[in-house]
């Protein structure tokens, strides 16, 4: 059986809203309110260092992380992109800033690399606009063209959740991609309810998870 290591986190990350592993598998992870990125030791949950988007660090409500190569991207709720490259402990980092323009479209909560096909796959925790409405949404967005890619996103209705678990709602607080690229995770927080997805929407497993185990 598989170990499980647990540990308590330092009092800089009472609250995390995303995680994201380097291609040399080293793990950071980032402040929901302020532009401050943590690297920590996963095998001692020890806090490796700090660095920050701009001086004072940038201000929003931040959502999630993710690596591609040497690029280190936040989003925010609205899906504003911050794109910058990894500081040292304590440094105070340039930045570009990238508007998506999916805030009109939805409330973004989460991002991920999709390293082979070379995009950004954002979930969309909240509907905002009539189209999406009783959808459960994925946008791919290329960083080399700048722009949305509609090929690689989807929108899919949420009766297929309630089918597979008997959920009338399912709004993405995560999405994660598998290991061989092929698949996707998407983390339902509010609903403790998890599923994997094909790339192109269709749904392969579904569950809920115990509630006492994952209060949020």
């Amino acid at each position: 059986s598989a170990n499980v290591v647990q540990w308590k986190l330092p009092k800089q990350l009472k609250e995390i809203s995303g995680l994201a592993l380097s291609t040399d598998e080293r793990l950071f992870a980032h402040d929901d309110e302020q532009a401050v990125i943590y690297q920590i030791d996963w095998r001692s949950g020890s806090l490796v260092k700090a660095f920050a988007l701009g001086e004072p660090p940038l201000r929003d409500d931040f959502e999630a992380i993710a690596i591609a190569g040497d690029d280190f991207y936040l989003i925010t709720s609205n899906g504003v992109l911050y794109r910058t490259k990894e500081g040292a402990n304590g440094a105070h980092v340039g930045y570009e800033r990238i508007d998506t323009g999916l805030g009109a479209q939805c409330e973004v909560e989460g991002l991920t690399n999709d390293a082979r096909r070379k995009l950004l796959l954002v979930a969309c925790k909240t509907p905002r606009s009539a189209a999406l409405k009783g959808k459960v949404a994925v946008f791919a967005w290329s960083p080399e063209r700048q722009a949305l890619d509609p090929s690689a996103s989807f929108a899919v209705p949420v009766e297929g959740f309630a089918k597979q678990i008997g959920l009338q709602h399912f709004n993405p607080s995560s999405i994660e991609i598998s290991r061989d690229g092929m698949h996707l995770w998407l983390l339902a927080g509010r609903q403790s309810a998890l599923a994997q997805v094909s790339l192109d929407g269709q749904i392969v497993t579904a569950m809920r998870l115990p509630g006492k185990l994952h209060p949020q």
